[in-house]
C-alpha cells in the first residue's frame, strides 16, 4: 500500500511520461578579444561578413537551448546568439567592442544531431557558453598550451551542464567523439579527443557529487528518496531521478511505484532494456498495476514493436477499463499496423469515457 502523497506524485509523473512521449562582420584578427571554435581554430574569415549590415535573425530552437543551459545557473543570457550558415563550425566571439557572441553553423550542429543524438546541440552551444562563463573571452591566449587549456575547461563545463539536464555521460560526449580525433596536438589549439572526453567526463561527474549531499543517507525512510526522485523527474533531469529512486529500492525492495518511475526515468533516456525489468519488477509486485503496464506498453511503441505494445495497452484496460490513455495508444498502434477499424473502436472508447467525466 503506498501513501497517498506518493500517489499523487506518481500521477504526476506518469502523466508528464505520457505527454513527453549571427550575422556578424569581418575584422582583422588583432581587433578580435576571443575567437574560440567548437571543433578547431576559428579565423576570422570563418565568421559572418555582414553584422553591422544585417539585423540578427536567431534560430529560435538555439534560443531555446541555450536558455535551458542557463537555467540551472540562474543566470540570463549575457551574449548575442547569431546563425551564421557554411561556416562548418560554432564559435565564441568577442570583438574589439567588448560584446559576446556566439555563432553558429545550425546546419553543422543539424548534421551531427542527425547522425547521434539530440544532446548534441545542447553539447556544442554549452561548450561555447563556457568559454564566455569562464572568462576567456575576456583576453587573448597567449600560448598553444593555454588555448588547449580553455577548450578543456569549456569541455568540463558542458559536461556539468549535460548532466544537470538529464543526459546521459555518453550523450554528453557523443559530439566530441564523432568530429575529433587522437593525432598529436602538439600544434593545434585544440585537445586531442581522449583529453576532451576525460574533460566532460570530469564535469559530468562533478555534477553528480555535487548533488550527492543533497541526499539525506541517515534516514531509513524510503520516501525521501522517492520525492526527491520526483522532482530530478519533473525536471527532466532523469540520471538523477534513477539514483534517487534505487536509494527508496535499497531502503525498500517492494517499492513497486519506485521501480515504475525509474523505469519511466530510463525509457526518457531510451535505456529502453533496463526499463523493462524495472517495469516487471513492478508487475512482479503488484500484477494489477496498471501503470506499470501502460508504461511498458509506450516503451515497446518506442521499439516500434506494436503488436507487443497492444499487449501491454490490452492488460492496463483489462484492470482499468476506463483508462482512455491506454485506448488510445492502443488505436494508434493499431493503425501502425494498418488495422484501422480495429483503431475506430478504440477511439470511439475513448471518446465514450471522455464523455462520461
Amino acid at each position: 500500500m503506498y501513501s497517498k502523497f506518493n500517489e499523487k506524485k506518481l500521477i504526476k509523473i506518469f502523466a508528464l511520461f505520457s505527454f513527453l512521449f549571427l550575422n556578424i562582420s569581418l575584422f582583422a584578427e588583432e581587433d578580435y578579444i576571443f575567437i574560440g571554435g567548437y571543433y578547431s581554430k576559428a579565423r576570422p574569415e570563418e565568421v559572418c561578413k555582414h553584422y553591422q549590415q544585417s539585423s540578427f535573425t536567431t534560430n529560435a530552437e538555439a534560443e531555446r537551448i541555450t536558455d535551458s543551459i542557463l537555467n540551472p545557473l540562474g543566470i540570463p543570457r549575457y551574449f548575442v546568439l547569431v546563425p551564421c550558415p557554411k561556416i562548418n563550425n560554432a564559435i565564441a566571439v568577442t570583438p574589439s567592442d567588448g560584446i559576446r557572441y556566439i555563432v553558429y553553423d545550425n546546419a553543422f550542429i543539424e548534421s551531427i544531431e542527425r547522425d547521434l543524438t539530440k544532446w548534441v546541440g545542447f553539447s556544442i552551444l554549452s561548450h561555447e557558453i563556457g568559454h564566455h562563463l569562464c572568462g576567456h573571452s575576456l583576453y587573448k591566449a597567449i600560448s598553444l598550451d593555454e588555448c588547449r587549456k580553455r577548450e578543456l575547461e569549456a569541455d568540463e563545463f558542458s559536461g556539468f551542464i549535460l548532466y544537470k539536464l538529464g543526459s546521459n555521460l555518453e550523450q554528453a560526449q557523443a559530439a566530441i567523439n564523432k568530429i575529433t580525433n587522437d593525432k598529436d596536438d602538439t600544434y593545434s589549439t585544440h585537445p586531442r579527443k581522449a583529453l576532451r572526453l576525460e574533460a566532460i567526463r570530469k564535469g559530468y561527474n562533478k555534477a553528480i557529487n555535487q548533488e550527492k549531499p543533497n541526499i539525506i543517507k541517515t534516514k531509513k525512510d524510503p520516501e525521501p528518496y522517492y520525492n526527491e526522485g520526483y522532482t530530478f523527474f519533473i525536471e527532466n533531469r532523469y540520471i538523477a531521478a534513477i539514483e534517487s529512486f534505487t536509494s527508496a529500492i535499497t531502503l525498500k525492495p517492494d517499492f513497486y511505484i519506485a521501480y515504475l518511475s525509474r523505469g519511466m526515468a530510463k525509457t526518457m533516456l531510451n535505456d529502453t532494456q533496463e526499463a523493462f525489468i524495472d517495469y516487471d519488477k513492478a508487475i512482479e509486485i503488484k500484477p494489477e498495476f496498471y501503470e506499470a503496464w501502460y508504461a511498458k506498453g509506450i516503451a515497446f511503441e518506442a521499439l516500434e514493436k506494436y503488436e507487443e505494445a497492444i499487449k501491454c495497452f490490452d492488460k492496463a484496460i483489462e484492470i482499468k477499463p476506463d483508462l482512455h490513455e491506454a485506448w488510445n495508444l492502443k488505436g494508434m498502434n493499431l493503425i501502425k499496423l494498418g488495422r484501422k477499424q480495429e483503431a475506430e473502436k478504440c477511439f470511439k472508447k475513448v471518446g465514450e469515457i471522455q464523455g462520461k467525466k
